[in-house]
């Protein structure tokens, strides 16, 4: 009776813990730590390990959680002592306790099953379908997180503002300040039709966890180039100068070594190309890529596809002006017309007077008939 009693005690005692698989956490540097979800908001993500361990990680360092299904094991009816004096149970009452929980058990197993890894894949493919671009950026990296409304409404003012001097770093103050989440914002101000405003949104990425975008700025480095060995055109030397510090700083490789002027730039970007291309499945999750289980049997398959580089060539017209040559800040020189009053010194102008003027019917005769027509009056 004793042995009955404790054994009963330790299988109640394992159902009240409930039966769980241990959760996953995939950081972005392709680790993955196990162990017990405790806490998971927009900041934070805390793990309690395996070995009782509590560990913190930031969101923005996190790429995946996965939550294993808790499921609750429904105790057996504890067995009653036996009473000389009762009779035996019998009928369809006897064991309906246990059916009861057995149904308990069910119903919070078929829950557990929705929390698995693709169970929701459905709902995620709907939500690929209604993903639209923010309106006036055709160019948004391609299933990239949305902001509000009213951020996005902050970023397109300061959009437009980057191409003048005067509001230059108020804009770019502007959309700093929205963060990060911004991010997707300035990759598609990299095809503005404004070579400021490119210029400026290149030079804001790095500041904004630019590694997530290195995939973005190889591309439009090589669309900003003209087709074969030519140079970049003159207008475009202050954003390939911009590119050439931002490409820099992200991929940790100086493969520009010329003036952005130098045709040799086309070496560099074919030297960036080929860096990618090996490195690709190492970088962090890059704008737009689609989430892939790593439980997935095409796992690396799909993420190799999402990684792939779209090459294409684009032709942007120069600013307004039509002047090749650039200021330093990269804003066009506009010169007057030329004409006589800008063109000659007073000095010149005072020393042309000092000549005797001819008439030119004169001066196109010969000395003999000059001396005939003297003879003649």
């Amino acid at each position: 009776m004793k042995l009955a009693t404790m054994l009963a005690s330790s299988i109640l005692g394992v159902a009240l813990s409930g039966a769980c698989l241990a959760d996953t956490v995939y950081m972005r540097d392709g680790t993955e730590v196990e162990g017990t979800i405790v806490e998971d908001n927009p900041n934070t993500v805390v793990i309690k390990l395996n070995n009782g361990v509590t560990r913190s990680y930031r969101r923005d360092d996190v790429d995946t959680v996965v939550k294993s299904p808790r499921v609750m094991v429904a105790a057996p009816a504890a067995e009653p002592r036996p009473n000389p004096g009762a009779e035996p149970a019998s009928g369809p009452g006897a064991d309906g306790a246990g059916k009861t929980e057995d149904k308990s058990g069910k119903d919070k197993a078929d829950k557990g099953d929705k929390d698995k890894p693709g169970a929701d894949k459905k709902d995620g493919e709907e939500d690929d379908k209604k993903w639209t671009p923010p309106p006036g950026l055709e160019s948004f990296p391609d299933h990239a997180k949305r902001m509000p409304a009213d951020q996005e409404k902050i970023f397109m003012d300061a959009l437009e503002k980057l191409s003048d001097q005067k509001t230059l770093e108020q804009a770019k103050s502007d959309i700093a300040a929205l963060g990060k989440d911004a991010l997707p914002y300035v990759i598609a101000g990299l095809q503005h039709d404004s070579v400021y405003t490119r210029t400026a949104c290149m030079q804001m990425i790095p500041a904004m966890d630019g590694q997530r975008a290195i995939k973005q700025v190889v591309e439009v480095f090589y669309a900003a180039m003209p087709a074969g060995d030519g140079r970049a055109a003159p207008f475009q030397v202050p954003f390939i100068d911009a590119i050439k510090t931002t490409i820099s700083g992200l991929t940790g490789q100086s493969f520009i070594t010329t003036d952005s002027k130098n045709p040799l730039i086309q070496t560099a970007l074919k030297q960036y190309i080929d860096w990618y291309n090996t490195n690709m499945m190492t970088l962090q999750p890059q704008l737009g890529e689609k989430k892939v289980s790593k439980t997935d049997p095409d796992y690396l398959k799909k993420l190799s596809d999402s990684r792939q580089l779209k090459l294409e060539k684009r032709a942007w017209s120069q600013p307004a002006g039509g002047q090749d040559d650039l200021q330093q800040d990269g804003r066009p020189v506009i010169r007057p017309p030329l004409n006589e009053s800008n063109t000659q010194r007073q000095a010149d102008k005072d020393y042309e007077k000092s000549f005797q003027k001819v008439d030119r019917n004169d001066a196109l005769k010969r000395p003999q008939d000059k001396l005939n027509d003297q003879n003649n009056q």
